[in-house]
């Protein structure tokens, strides 16, 4: 593809962004802060505690499977009702309710009824999605979605990092948790803003992408989920451990925070050229290959080198991270034929599958060493073992090529 294409990529996508209503830019926006600050604080906040590996691992578990819970029978219902602003904002506020409750002492057995509230948050992304998809879902619609995301999760860490500083600076304890619960009840009153009038669609459309998907055959299905499942159980594993690796080393909280940062900008920087080389690739073989590449990206963690090394195993990360969000998405709504908020909700809830198999398989492992991340390693390989037979089997079928992150399928007739 040549600079101009990429040019008219990057123009696309930044008029989609224009073009998005307060309601789901701002929305997404805030929607990914509250992860990104919630990503160090609360793994953080329960070491501090003295919560041990068993009783981090199990909050965890049971906010991934409240989460997958949550999204099939909430967010299922609210997709279907064209996601109302009621919904949204009773999602936001019931995070900002747990993680309120995150900055008081409490007994330990409302640890969980906490982590199933503040997985109330995740019920919104795919509503989001699927708002900035109504118009047009396509790749630069998507992509100026994704970007937003990443944004929002960059203001998340830094945020983080602020309260932090602050919190050395005053002695106030909990500011970083203070922090997330601004977020979150930002983001509910963010759902009432001004938002896009809904299109009219055509009676019957969309139904030849579900119809040419099914004929690829249940194999490919589940060779494609279940690869998605364990990528995601790779990133949650990293989300959980890698703090708590940190903070085995005794490094401080900003330098924690930092490999973060540092994974987040790089994704931006890298999802226009990754969205290229997808585009050449497919989406298939860009899942493949982007496995292979986290499988890499541990491997100064499972080494345990020094810090140079591991901020740039976190660069390496966030090229694998760039593209498997936005793939996967797109990806599992083609295998569907269910459109980027199908999608993003089978995403969700395969991710919260992937999530609590992230933080229960490190569990036997010493300590917060770097052989924690072996599991890692270990997944990836096995996610491309999958998609390689996922792929020849659609092939052997006849199953269309999908070419760009968040292109439209190509019908086999193509």
């Amino acid at each position: 593809m040549s600079g101009t294409d990429s040019r008219v990529m990057r123009g696309a996508a930044l008029g989609h962004w224009s073009a998005m209503r307060p309601h789901t830019s701002v929305g997404l926006l805030l929607n990914s802060a509250f992860v990104g600050i919630s990503t160090v604080a609360l793994p953080l906040a329960l070491a501090e505690r003295g919560t041990g590996k068993a009783g981090i691992a199990a909050f965890f578990v049971v906010a991934a499977v409240g989460s997958a819970v949550l999204n099939l029978s909430i967010g299922r219902r609210l997709l279907a009702r064209g996601s109302p602003r009621w919904g949204i904002a009773l999602c936001a506020a019931a995070a900002a309710v747990g993680m309120s409750m995150m900055c008081v002492p409490l007994p330990p057995q409302l640890t969980y009824p906490i982590a199933l509230a503040i997985a109330c948050n995740t019920v919104n992304y795919p509503q989001y999605m699927a708002i900035a998809a109504e118009h047009a879902e396509s790749a630069s619609r998507i992509g100026a979605a994704r970007v937003i995301c990443v944004l929002g999760y960059l203001a998340g860490l830094g945020l983080f990092s602020v309260a932090t500083q602050a919190r050395d600076a005053t002695g106030i304890s909990g500011l970083p948790l203070y922090a997330a619960v601004v977020v979150a009840v930002a983001s509910a009153l963010c759902a009432w803003l001004p938002r896009e009038a809904r299109p009219t669609r055509p009676p019957g459309g969309g139904g030849s992408a579900r119809s040419n998907r099914r004929r690829s055959g249940v194999v490919v299905l589940v060779c494609f989920a279940a690869a998605l499942l364990l990528l995601r159980s790779v990133d949650s594993l990293r989300q959980v451990y890698l703090p708590l690796y940190g903070y085995s080393l005794h490094l401080a909280p900003s330098t924690i925070s930092a490999f973060f940062a540092l994974t987040a900008v790089v994704e931006i920087l890298v999802l226009v050229p990754v969205g290229i080389v997808a585009d050449r690739l497919g989406n298939q073989r860009s899942f493949l290959v982007l496995s292979v590449l986290g499988g890499v990206s541990f491997l100064p963690l499972v080494a345990e080198l020094n810090l140079p090394w591991l901020f740039l195993s976190q660069a390496l990360y966030a090229l694998f991270i760039a593209g498997f969000q936005s793939i996967g998405i797109v990806l599992m709504g083609e295998v569907l034929g269910s459109g980027a908020g199908g999608g993003a909700l089978s995403y969700v809830v395969l991710a919260q599958a992937g999530t609590t198999l992230g933080v229960v398989m490190p569990i036997f492992a010493p300590g917060y060493t770097g052989s924690v991340f072996t599991a890692a390693v270990i997944c990836c390989l096995i996610s491309a073992a999958l998609l390689l037979l996922g792929i020849r089997r659609d092939r052997r079928v006849g199953g269309e090529e999908r070419r760009s992150v968040g292109g439209a399928a190509c019908p086999q007739s193509c």
